[in-house]
């Protein structure tokens, strides 16, 4: 069975590199990037099954990379998990109208981001 692949997005390294560390020791794939510009070449070149995505980061924010994704005929399907540290509801709607599918807060005990991910992994396969 091939692995599921992680695209993370988020301006901080060190976000990056916990989370991909707690991530890749579930079994996952995990790439990264650290700019918005980047994330949808990124997208397009890793082909990941999960989209992980901070909000606030500097240019592009993640509610325009999740719309635009969402609007894409190439990228409409990749499940997207917007992971914030923003514990804010008139944002958290904000991210589902374009098309979040997921909204995780940031915390040390990442418990809720693997429930989530296996959550969305375990419904991909009885779906293929």
């Amino acid at each position: 069975m091939e692995k599921t692949k992680i695209l993370m997005v988020d301006d901080s390294e060190l976000v990056l590199a916990k989370t991909s560390d707690v991530l890749e020791a579930e079994g996952y794939m995990v790439h990264t990037t650290s700019t918005a510009e980047d994330a949808f070449g990124e997208v397009l070149r890793k082909r990941p099954d999960i989209l992980l995505l901070d909000i606030m980061m500097p240019g592009i924010d993640g509610i325009e990379i999740c719309s635009n994704l969402k609007k894409n005929s190439l990228t409409k399907d990749i499940a997207i998990i917007i992971y914030s540290s923003k514990k804010d509801v008139e944002l958290m709607d904000l991210c589902f109208a374009a098309g979040a599918d997921h909204y995780v807060l940031k915390s040390s005990d990442m418990t809720l981001l693997t429930k989530t991910i296996k959550d969305i992994v375990n419904k991909k396969s009885i779906l293929y």
